[in-house]
């Protein structure tokens, strides 16, 4: 087999052509095809805009792009640094087998050190091959944790749900539980996240949720634990008992750390929305929607966007 020779490099907006068609053969191999549906725009917004979203690395012979890696960052809740997302490997069939993927991942957790990440995540198909170049570049399967996905009609369910259908018995044993716990007055981090599910799961809808005293405990959780994710979810709460202007307000102030956030985007997105504020709605679920990486989140920004 002779040698190729290549260099792994930042994309750059002219390689959108070659990105798009790699994607394309990678979403055939997987029978997506009919899923990829972004523009020369989309990808020109998504990677290389002002508030892009996702990092694209490409691998250049002298002729041509023949590979490409994608990823992006997301935050989680008490984790000391982003995790990076791996979106997309893909190389070149007739450039397989000269460490071109390698390569490439390699790059990948280049950013993520530089990053201060502790982790790269991916997800795989369990019939993708691709798992075994994954165990051998390092990568591990975390076997007690499964991948789901809440789409299409389940998600609109879920979300207009009636909640008269769930199981008050459980509800009422989870809050004899909670009582307990709050009756030691020793309360943590824990109580005071199990009292804010508590009060969510009593309430018969979001309207008639007692957001006075979620809000309350959403103070007394950032005293616990200070985060600006704990905030921006106080923000929803701010939103039903003193309207979207009084939150977008308190959230503003977050948009630097929670820029590569989705939530924050998506939930900004909402209140802008309530104030009339159209177009800035739409760049911020735009936003969101290059950051999400689950395809039920993305079909539910995209129908936003729609609208």
């Amino acid at each position: 087999m002779r040698p190729v020779s290549f260099r792994i490099r930042a994309a750059q907006p002219t390689d959108i052509p070659a990105l798009m068609r790699l994607k394309h053969l990678l979403a055939r191999g997987e029978d997506s095809l009919a899923a990829v549906v972004a523009s020369e725009n989309d990808w020109l917004r998504d990677c290389f805009g002002a508030r892009a979203g996702i990092t694209a690395f490409a691998a250049e012979t002298a002729d041509a792009v023949i590979g490409m890696a994608t990823c992006s960052q997301r935050l989680i809740t008490g984790w000391n640094g982003p995790v990076v997302f791996l979106q997309d490997l893909i190389v070149e069939p007739a450039h397989r087998e000269h460490g071109i993927a390698r390569a490439l991942m390699a790059r990948v957790a280049a950013l993520a050190c530089d990053l201060g990440s502790p982790i790269v995540e991916l997800t795989v198909r369990a019939d993708n091959p691709a798992q075994n170049f994954y165990l051998r570049t390092g990568f591990q399967p975390v076997p007690q944790c499964l991948t789901y996905v809440l789409a299409g009609p389940a998600l609109k369910a879920l979300a207009d749900q009636d909640r008269t259908h769930w199981n008050q018995e459980l509800i009422a044993e989870a809050t004899r539980l909670l009582d307990q716990a709050l009756a030691m007055r020793a309360s943590g981090p824990y109580q005071v996240q199990a009292a804010i599910a508590a009060l969510h799961a009593e309430a018969p809808d979001y309207e008639h949720t007692d957001w006075r005293q979620i809000r309350m405990l959403y103070d007394r959780l950032q005293e616990l634990t200070p985060s600006p994710v704990v905030l921006l979810n106080r923000a929803v709460a701010t939103r039903y008992l003193q309207g979207p202007q009084a939150a977008l307000a308190e959230i503003e102030p977050l948009a630097t750390e929670l820029d590569g956030y989705r939530l924050f985007h998506a939930l900004r997105a909402g209140l802008l929305t309530r104030l009339g504020r159209h177009d800035e709605a739409r760049e911020a679920s735009e936003r969101a929607l290059a950051l999400a990486v689950n395809p039920a989140e993305r079909e539910l920004l995209a129908r936003r966007l729609s609208f």
